[in-house]
């Protein structure tokens, strides 16, 4: 537990690092830590303590009260109010049933790796194919007047240069294509307009 409060903290600490918002930042750091928080709450009471205690005779041994224990964990419970004075029928119960969510952590952890995923994509996806926000939004810093045809320039070369790079031939990078490429009069036009 103290480890992951550290890390958290060292990534609260590392926040004007990264290329994202607030709102991603949210999403991929602090929901992710709460929802594994609250996961590990819920589990450390359901698989450490006990996870239920449900009302048996005085008359129980230890082994039957554990045994009444795990049949209402497992399907479930009804309310009977104090004042009652007979146990309802099979029929009746379902309007009082109680019923415990075992799979809670599970689907916590879950979530977390849902909120976690599109952060991870976004971050593998943009250094394979080379797509450098950082360096598009200092650019975009520099330059308040740049146009959105003048960004969509920019990315359409970076991609198109950035694909050319990975191709190989017989084991070699394909670097005439690349140079040849570079000294396209398209190539040239761009810059110019950048």
């Amino acid at each position: 537990m103290a480890s992951l409060l550290k890390d958290a903290l060292e990534q609260v600490g590392q926040l004007h690092k990264t290329d994202d918002d607030l709102i991603d930042r949210l999403n991929h750091r602090f929901t992710v830590i709460l929802l594994v928080i609250f996961s590990a709450f819920v589990s450390t009471k359901q698989f450490i303590g006990e996870p239920i205690s449900c009302w048996t005779p005085a008359h129980f041994s230890g082994a039957q009260i554990g045994y009444t224990n795990s049949i209402c964990w497992l399907k479930g419970t009804y309310y009977l109010a104090a004042e009652q004075q007979r146990i309802p029928q099979r029929a009746e119960n379902n309007e009082f049933r109680i019923a415990y969510y075992q799979y809670v952590p599970y689907m916590l952890l879950v979530m977390a790796g849902l909120f976690y995923i599109p952060h991870m994509f976004w971050r593998n996806v943009g250094r394979h194919i080379g797509f450098d926000l950082r360096s598009i939004i200092q650019n975009m810093r520099k330059d308040s007047n740049i146009t959105i045809n003048q960004v969509a320039l920019q990315l359409h070369v970076a991609l198109q240069y950035n694909s050319l790079k990975n191709i190989v031939y017989r084991g070699k990078p394909v670097n005439r294509l690349l140079e040849k490429f570079q000294r396209s009069y398209r190539y040239r036009k761009i810059n110019k307009l950048l």
